[in-house]
């Protein structure tokens, strides 16, 4: 468990706790009574999260956290939006696809939070983890579109994390 006190770690830790308390006060409703019962499940269910997976030093900024904040919540509109769209609109098109994606981010969180932002990308679904690479079923073939969409949002996971991964190339435009 010494592991998990070096230096920066303990950001890490901040944030898990904020993340269980704050899945905790969204399934009870934010209701003030189940603080009683909610505050030892919340510390028991994040000592067992450091014992099995310590807290990893990344150097997150607040800023960071904020604008990552930011473009989850529109994320999380815009998909819900095309999806519904799509399942009202049967005539628009859909070509599933499965497409290889290898990631350059470490192991642990930054992948984790990746892979689960992934699901935020209208269409798009983490369907595999084959070591370094990433299996993502789009319902939409976007050719390499797919994979400049998440050269991006790994840049952007890099950035909440970072770990100065550099940010992809523009999209080459097509006339």
């Amino acid at each position: 468990m010494g592991s998990w006190f070096r230096a920066g770690a303990w950001k890490s830790a901040v944030a898990r706790v904020v993340f269980v308390s704050v899945a905790w006060w969204a399934l009870c409703d934010g209701d003030p009574k189940s603080f009683t019962f909610g505050l030892p499940v919340v510390l028991t269910v994040s000592v067992v999260s450091f014992l099995l997976s310590p807290p990893q030093g990344y150097g997150w900024r607040l800023t960071e956290v904020i604008r990552f904040a930011g473009f989850f919540l529109a994320g999380s509109v815009h998909g819900g939006f095309d999806v519904a769209r799509r399942a009202l609109a049967p005539s628009l098109p859909i070509s599933p696809v499965f497409v290889r994606y290898r990631m350059r981010l470490p192991e642990g969180a930054p992948q984790t939070v990746f892979r689960i932002t992934l699901s935020l990308m209208p269409g798009t679904l983490n369907a595999d983890v084959l070591g370094e690479e990433l299996v993502v079923h789009s319902l939409v073939d976007k050719g390499a579109g797919i994979h400049h969409e998440l050269e991006k949002l790994e840049w952007r996971v890099s950035r909440l994390f970072g770990l100065g991964i550099p940010p992809p190339e523009p999209e080459p435009v097509h006339a």
